[in-house]
């Protein structure tokens, strides 16, 4: 039998279209992935919220019955930083999942979340506790108008049959509040935390300076190199907590930027968009890596009472 040509040339147009709808999107499904990590990395929220009470145990003066005014100031603000941490996360996982032709699903962003910080407070003890009482204060608290748009657009993936087909209105419909979400977490309270860094670092050095000044001459050398070690210790943990910070800031530098790439792309699976996206899915991966291998520190401050 033989086909009218234009039955062949509508077949021919129907088989490039279907060739040109098989983008391989793997890069981008493994730049969301590495991503998934640094965002989901909450620990900092805490850290920065604990300075005031790290300050008041070395100036001897905490009370956790009496917290410094500081700390609840800063308690305040968790509600909108955990909001943050959430969102992109819970983003990053239905990017991904849409780069591999898979219905979204945000079980794996909440798992994530819940066994760093069900880790987390287990380690942290009577801390968490003491929080959470205070927290109940502050529940009517702001959160991040920002944050809550995000989760909105992905709230809209989830609901619809998206696929490859929609990842540039998916991304598109939600770079901006994608882009305020990583400004907040790049310039707000973690920024601050280098600056606390170095008043700790200061008061520290203080407080074991007087220690050992007082114990000169007093023969307890056992004392001494007791308070040595425990100095060295703690300004080991500032200095870890700083560079924490500052790795969890070029995360989010290297996800905004990748981000900015696929939302001004062409094509999605372009050879160079594909070569950046690889570089910056190894950077994410080595400073997940690096952030999740810190320790974790179960009190305000480490120092001999």
């Amino acid at each position: 039998m033989t086909y009218p040509r234009s039955t062949w040339t509508r077949l021919g147009l129907f088989l490039l279209a279907l060739l040109a709808s098989c983008v391989n999107l793997d890069a981008v499904r493994d730049f969301a992935n590495a991503s998934t990590e640094a965002a989901a990395y909450e620990e900092l929220v805490d850290e920065y919220i604990e300075h005031p009470l790290r300050m008041a145990a070395l100036q001897g003066q905490l009370d956790m019955d009496a917290p410094p005014d500081a700390y609840i100031e800063r308690l305040s603000q968790r509600k909108a930083m955990l909001e943050r941490h959430e969102a992109l996360t819970d983003y990053l996982v239905v990017l991904g999942q849409l780069a591999g032709d898979q219905a979204p699903r945000l079980e794996r962003s909440r798992e994530v979340r819940e066994s760093r910080r069900e880790a987390r407070d287990g380690v942290r003890g009577r801390e968490v506790e003491r929080q959470r009482a205070l927290d109940a204060r502050l529940e009517h608290a702001n959160g991040a108008p920002e944050a809550q748009d995000l989760l909105a657009k992905v709230s809209e993936a989830l609901l619809g049959a998206w696929r490859q087909s929609a990842i540039e209105k998916y991304m598109k419909g939600a770079d901006e509040s994608l882009t305020q979400t990583i400004a907040s977490l790049h310039d707000g309270p973690v920024a601050s935390i280098p600056g606390d860094a170095r008043t700790e670092m200061a008061g520290l050095d203080h407080y074991y300076g007087d220690l050992l000044r007082e114990l000169q001459g007093s023969g307890q050398q056992g004392v001494r190199a007791l308070l040595h070690h425990h100095w060295e210790l703690e300004r080991v943990a500032i200095l870890d907590r700083q560079k924490a910070a500052l790795d969890f800031q070029a995360a989010m530098d290297q996800i905004l930027e990748g981000h900015d790439a696929l939302v001004s792309a062409a094509k999605l699976d372009a050879q160079d968009l594909v070569s950046e996206l690889a570089d910056r899915a190894r950077a994410l991966l080595g400073l997940g890596d690096q952030l999740n291998r810190r320790p974790r520190t179960s009190s305000p401050i480490r120092v001999p009472r």
